[in-house]
C-alpha cells in the first residue's frame, strides 16, 4: 500500500512537471517583417531579432553563417549576422525551443518608402498600370514589405506586415512611385530591391518626430502645444455621436427630396477619424510605424510627404526645420547618416506665373533648403508633372525615375548621370537685362515648347513684382527683359502653387523654383 501510494503521486508530480514547463516555454518567434520572400541589405551587418522565453538559446543561420544569442529577462533577443553580397534565394533558419524557417530570402538592396498618400498612392490607380501587369512577371526580385497602419503614443515593436513578390496579381496594391524607383534600381544594378512601404495617407511630419523632441524644440515647440490643447478636450465618442445624429438626419432628409422628386442634400463631412489615433498627432507614427522596422539594415530612404504641412506660410517656412528634425531622428534611430531623397512638392491648383502668397511654393523653397544644408539628401522636382485638379497626380513613374537618379549617382557609382535639377547659382542686372547664372545644368538648358522662357518674376525697389520672359544666354544662364527704369532687387522662377514654367535642362530635369528674397 505505501508503495503504491507513494509511486501514483510521484507519477503525478512528473506529469506535472512536463506539463507546467510545457506552459512556460514560449516559442521563439520574429517580427513579420522577417518572413518568407524578405529581402536583406547585402554589404551590411544583419541584425535579427525576436522574442523567446528568457534566458532561452537562439541561434540564427543564413547562407551558411551562424550566430548565437540567449534571450534577457524580457525575453528578447537579437543576433548580427555578417554581410554578405547580393545572392539567394536562402532559408533563414532561427533555432530555439521551436524551429522556424524563412524561405525564399535573398540579399540585395533595401530602402523604405514613407510619406503621405503620393507615396502611397497605388500603381493601379497611377498612369500605365495595365503596363506595369503586363511586365510584372519579370520583376520577381522586387519584393515589398508594407507597414501596417498604427498610430500611437506608445512605442511598439511590431507590426502586422509580411513581405511580398512582385508578380501580376501584387503589382497593383503597391506604390506607384516606390515601384518605378525600384525597377530603376533592379533593372540598372541587376540585384534584388526591396522596398519597406511605410506611408500613410494624409500624414504630417510630425507624426514621424519623437514626441519629447518636439515638445524641446524652440522651434516646434508650438506645434506640441496645439497639441496639447486639442488633447486636453478631444472626446471622440462624441464626435462619432454627432456624425451619427447628422448622418440620420441627411439620410431622412435624401428618402423625402426623392419621394417629393427634388435634388436630394448634400451628404454631411465623412465618418470622422480618431485623432489620438491617427495620422497627424505628434510621435504617433513615430511609435506606431517606425520603430517596429528599427533597426532593419537599409541603403535609405526615399519621401513623398508635405501637403499637410503647407496650409498656411509659417507652417511651410516651419518645414525646414521640422524635415531636418525628422530626418536627423531617423538617423540617430539607425544609428548611421543613410541618404535621404525627397520629392518636392507637385504643380497643383490653378496655373500662375507668379503667386508671392502660395504656400506650396514656400513649402518647396523648404524642402530645397533642406537639401543644401544637409548631407546626403537629394530633391526630386516634379514641378511639371502634376494636375491642377488633382493632388494625386497619375504620372508616378517619372517621381520614381528622379529619386532613382539621385540613388544611382550618389550610391551605385554612376557619377556622369544627369542627378540634380539645376539650381540658382547668382545673379546681376545689366542694364535692362538680368542675367540669371544656374548650377547642376548638366549637358545645358532647354526651354519646353517655346524659345521664350516663361515663369520669371522679377522685384522693383518698391516691392513690385514684375512677371517677365527670358530667352537662353549660353549653355547655364538665362536672360530676363526688364522695364526700363526698374533696378531690380530680388529674382524669382516657378514660384506658384501651380507655376507656369518652361526651363529644363536636354536630359529632362526641370529647374529647381527660387524666390531671392527670402532665406
Amino acid at each position: 500500500m505505501k508503495t503504491k501510494l507513494l509511486r501514483l503521486p510521484a507519477a503525478r508530480f512528473i506529469i506535472c512537471l512536463i506539463a507546467a514547463s510545457s506552459c512556460l516555454q514560449a516559442d521563439v518567434s520574429v517580427p513579420s517583417l522577417f518572413s518568407d520572400h524578405m529581402v536583406l541589405q547585402r554589404n551590411k551587418p544583419i541584425q535579427v531579432w525576436g522574442w523567446g522565453d528568457p534566458g532561452e538559446s537562439v541561434k540564427v543561420t543564413l547562407n551558411g553563417k551562424s550566430s548565437r544569442t540567449k534571450t534577457g529577462k524580457d525575453g528578447k533577443w537579437k543576433v548580427d549576422l555578417p554581410s554578405m553580397d547580393a545572392g539567394g534565394p536562402y532559408v533563414m533558419q532561427i533555432a530555439g525551443n521551436n524551429n522556424l524557417n524563412i524561405s525564399d530570402v535573398l540579399i540585395g538592396e533595401v530602402w523604405v518608402a514613407s510619406g503621405q498618400s503620393n507615396m502611397a498612392m497605388q500603381v493601379n490607380r497611377a498612369s500605365n498600370a495595365d503596363l506595369k501587369k503586363l511586365a510584372a512577371s519579370r520583376k520577381p526580385a522586387i519584393r515589398f514589405n508594407n507597414v501596417g497602419n498604427i498610430g500611437t503614443q506608445e512605442p511598439q515593436d511590431k507590426t502586422d506586415n509580411v513581405w511580398i513578390e512582385i508578380n501580376p496579381d501584387t503589382i497593383s496594391g503597391v506604390s506607384a512611385v516606390a515601384y518605378s524607383f525600384a525597377e530603376t534600381l533592379h533593372d540598372t544594378l541587376n540585384i534584388p530591391i526591396g522596398i519597406i512601404e511605410n506611408a500613410w495617407g494624409g500624414s504630417a511630419a510630425e507624426a514621424w518626430v519623437p514626441r519629447d523632441v518636439i515638445a524641446k524644440d524652440d522651434q516646434l515647440k508650438s506645434i506640441h502645444a496645439e497639441w496639447l490643447e486639442i488633447e486636453s478636450g478631444y472626446n471622440f465618442d462624441e464626435e462619432m455621436a454627432d456624425y451619427e445624429v447628422r448622418h440620420e438626419r441627411w439620410q431622412a432628409a435624401v428618402k423625402e427630396a426623392r419621394a417629393n422628386g427634388v435634388e436630394p442634400p448634400r451628404a454631411p463631412p465623412r465618418k470622422p477619424q480618431n485623432r489620438m489615433t491617427g495620422q497627424h498627432r505628434p510621435a504617433n507614427l513615430w511609435n506606431g510605424r517606425l520603430l517596429p522596422i528599427a533597426p532593419i539594415a537599409m541603403r535609405g530612404a526615399i519621401w513623398y510627404q508635405g501637403e499637410s504641412n503647407a496650409h498656411t506660410i509659417e507652417k511651410a517656412q516651419q518645414y525646414e526645420h521640422l524635415l531636418s528634425t525628422m530626418i536627423t531622428e531617423w538617423r540617430k534611430l539607425w544609428n548611421y547618416n543613410f541618404p535621404f531623397y525627397f520629392v518636392q512638392l507637385a504643380d497643383y491648383r490653378g496655373e500662375s506665373l507668379f503667386n508671392p502668397d502660395d504656400t506650396w511654393a514656400y513649402l518647396r523653397n523648404s524642402q530645397t533648403n533642406v537639401m543644401r544644408k544637409m548631407l546626403s539628401t537629394g530633391q526630386a522636382v516634379i514641378t511639371d508633372i502634376g494636375e491642377n485638379k488633382d493632388i494625386h497626380p497619375k504620372q508616378k513613374e517619372e517621381v520614381g525615375r528622379r529619386l532613382a537618379r539621385w540613388a544611382l549617382n550618389r550610391d551605385y557609382g554612376y557619377s556622369d548621370l544627369a542627378y540634380r535639377s539645376p539650381e540658382l547659382d547668382d545673379w546681376h542686372q545689366d542694364g535692362t537685362q538680368v542675367v540669371v547664372n544656374f548650377d547642376y545644368t548638366g549637358s545645358g538648358l532647354r526651354p519646353f515648347d517655346s524659345n521664350e522662357i516663361k515663369g520669371f518674376a522679377v522685384k522693383d525697389s518698391a516691392g513690385q513684382w514684375h512677371v517677365v520672359a527670358g530667352l537662353l544666354a549660353g549653355q547655364d544662364s538665362v536672360a530676363l527683359d526688364v522695364p526700363a527704369g526698374v533696378a531690380v532687387k530680388a529674382v524669382a522662377y516657378a514660384w506658384a502653387n501651380n507655376p507656369v514654367c518652361n526651363l529644363f535642362t536636354n536630359e529632362g530635369l526641370p529647374v529647381t523654383p527660387f524666390r531671392t528674397d527670402i532665406d
